[in-house]
């Protein structure tokens, strides 16, 4: 039994190795899944641990392949493909994970091409026309230029795409209902 009164010493002896060695926190950190130099330190002062003990920590575990930035971002970049984003969704994520720029730059040029960004834009587009019904008068554009924003696509990608799906619909006059004879 250990001091709480109830179960083996074995667990309460670990959880206080972590708190006491920073090495074992980080690494208990890193079994969860990848983490950024950036994170990993934030980790690291958030448990206690000084500024000379989070940097040995972080550059040990650089060394060891455990911790780096570029490939962090490249699997990043690669599970984007699952839920469609754009360049400055990934980007913008990437960034508030404490990703340097140049790195980010990189893994979009390595594994995120313009083809792959436009082909995420019409599977998002698509899914955002048909959970709008189909039909989009113009409230309905709005809402999905909307969407298409906020999952990171560029304004000006957003617009033309949206543009080219109206092309494809019916004039105002020519739907069902305007009142204009079909006939003619």
């Amino acid at each position: 039994m250990d001091e709480r009164g109830g179960g083996s010493s074995r667990h309460s002896t670990r959880e206080r190795a972590g708190a006491s060695d920073p090495m074992a926190a980080a690494l208990g950190h890193l079994t969860r899944r990848a983490r950024t130099i950036a994170g990993m330190r934030s980790f690291l002062k958030a448990k206690g641990h000084s500024e000379p003990e989070v940097n040995r920590v972080v550059s040990r575990l650089i060394e060891m392949g455990y911790l780096n930035d570029r490939d962090y971002a490249e699997r990043y970049v690669a599970t984007c493909r699952a839920k469609p984003r754009g360049r400055l969704r990934i980007t913008s994520e990437l960034l508030a994970r404490g990703v340097a720029r140049g790195t980010i730059d990189s893994a979009l040029a390595l594994s995120f091409t313009i083809g792959d960004e436009s082909e995420a834009l019409n599977s998002a587009l698509a899914k955002a026309v048909s959970q709008a019904g189909g039909g989009l008068d113009a409230a309905g554009c709005r809402r999905v230029a909307s969407r298409l924003l906020r999952r990171g696509f560029a304004p000006a990608h957003v617009m033309k795409a949206i543009a080219a799906l109206g092309r494809g619909l019916p004039d105002e006059d020519d739907r069902p209902g305007s009142g204009k004879d079909e006939g003619e």
